[in-house]
């Protein structure tokens, strides 16, 4: 016992030794005295670096950038905007509906309409607006994946549905669809809509 106290304190002794002689006593020379600063500012910046990430660890984002599954459709875009725009164009057109539209929800309380068409007859889909009152609704079938349908408001007539974009890590928006129940029923709405919510979600994620 009392050797393993007294390797205990020869340790304690040679790391204050260590700290005294390095940090302490005067350099031996010039050289010595800019490796001795050197040290000092790599052992401040790994501290400061330390201290930042421990109470913002989203800084670590801004170096690294955020893994794909954790960005928000508008930041995909970026990316594939060409080839999700180029598949909706092409959804759009082969199937004729009154109207299509992805939807970004980057944040809580907004939306942001990604892709619209016609932008004549959903102008206020564009751009950033508050949270639609539906989203409340479907919200949680969105979590499970699952699409909605209903009638559309702003179109007497019309019937609306969504698929929500989603992957591991969160429900990241939608797409939908407006069209005449003349034209289209709900259930081949829906079964057309999966499939390009799946092809979108693949192109973004």
């Amino acid at each position: 016992m009392s050797d393993d106290k007294g390797r205990s304190h020869g340790w304690r002794e040679m790391l204050v030794a260590a700290f005294d002689s390095f940090f302490l006593q005067p350099p031996s020379s010039t050289l010595e005295g800019i490796r001795r600063f050197a040290v000092v500012i790599a052992l401040m910046m790994l501290s400061g670096g330390t201290y930042i990430l421990a109470r913002e660890p989203q800084f670590l984002y801004t170096l690294t950038g955020r893994p794909i599954t954790e960005q928000s459709i508008t930041q995909r875009m970026r990316s594939v905007g060409s080839k999700v725009e180029a598949a909706m164009e092409q959804w759009f057109y082969r199937n004729r509906p009154q109207g299509l539209m992805l939807i970004a929800w980057d944040e809580l309380a907004t939306l942001r309409g990604v892709w619209v068409k016609p932008e004549s007859a959903f102008s206020d889909r564009i751009g950033v607006r508050e949270i639609a009152a539906e989203i409340r609704d479907w919200a949680g079938p969105f979590i499970f994946g699952e699409c909605v349908v209903e009638d559309y408001r702003d179109m007497p007539g019309s019937r609306i549905a969504a698929c929500p974009i989603l992957n591991e890590f969160d429900v990241w928006g939608y797409v939908a669809v407006v069209y005449s129940q003349r034209d289209m029923t709900d259930n081949r709405a829906l079964t057309l809509l999966r499939h390009l919510a799946r092809d979108i979600t693949n192109q973004l994620y």
